[in-house]
């Protein structure tokens, strides 16, 4: 009994693929600068800045350090806990980071 699919069950197939692919994950690292403040973490991308939902893997690192990070978007994010400011920051985009590249130690 040979297997049949038609086109059209194969190109979307395809089109699910790629979108769940290449939509929530980034390929590779990206670097990118640590910044905090009253309303939550951020990490600054190529010139915008991205809302960090899972902040607690950068607490080992200070702020204003450049890290490199792989990272997937959320469409949501639970609010920070703590006090609340009336500060306003513009990000595109809520992500979490999936990987953090650290440097290598010399052995001398």
């Amino acid at each position: 009994m040979p297997f049949k699919i038609s086109f059209k069950k194969l190109a979307s197939l395809f089109i699910i693929f790629i979108v769940s692919h290449f939509g929530e994950a980034q390929t590779g690292f990206r670097k990118a600068k640590i910044i905090r403040n009253c309303t939550g973490t951020y990490l600054r991308m190529a010139g915008s800045n991205y809302l960090v939902c899972n902040a607690a893997l950068l607490n080992e690192w200070e702020d204003n350090k450049n890290v490199k990070v792989q990272t997937r978007n959320l469409t949501t994010c639970a609010p920070p806990e703590g006090e609340i400011c009336a500060l306003y920051v513009d990000y595109k985009a809520i992500v979490e980071i999936t990987q953090i590249k650290t440097k290598r130690k010399r052995i001398e």
